[in-house]
Parts: structure tokens; C-alpha cells; sequence
């Protein structure tokens, strides 16, 4: 776990959490070879509907972006 928390900034036992939370309910597969646990995407629409998401979210943020700029004239 150490090297990904550490990747993006969360706490071990955090991202522990939400592993076993993605594990549970199908979005990841877990392997265990050894002492290492490695993680799959369970689907390749999963990957396709996160994309899909985060244009949703850029479309967003650019649009509130705008609405900034135009209310600072």
C-alpha cells in the first residue's frame, strides 16, 4: 500500500479501506502473489464510465471557470 498512499497523498489504513471497499463490490480484483497484492480494474467499462465522468466534471469546472470570469467583469 505504501508506495500508491504515498502516490496520491492518503494515509495507508485509508486507502486500505477503500481498496477493500472496491473489492467488495466488484469494481477491482485482488491477487495476492507472496507478500505482494497486486489490483485490477474489474471492467473495462468501469475505466469507460470514469472517463466519462471526469469530462462531465471538466465541462463543469469550465463552465464555472466562465461564470467567474464574467461576474469579474
Amino acid at each position: 500500500f505504501g508506495e500508491i498512499a504515498d502516490l496520491i497523498g492518503v494515509g495507508k489504513s485509508t486507502l486500505a479501506r477503500h481498496l477493500s471497499i472496491m473489492v467488495t463490490n466488484g469494481i477491482l480484483i485482488q491477487r495476492k502473489e507472496g507478500v505482494n497484492v497486486f489490483y485490477k480494474i474489474s471492467s473495462d467499462k468501469i475505466t469507460t464510465a470514469c472517463g466519462l465522468i471526469r469530462e462531465v466534471l471538466i465541462e463543469r469546472l469550465k463552465s464555472n471557470i466562465d461564470i467567474v470570469n464574467n461576474l469579474k467583469g
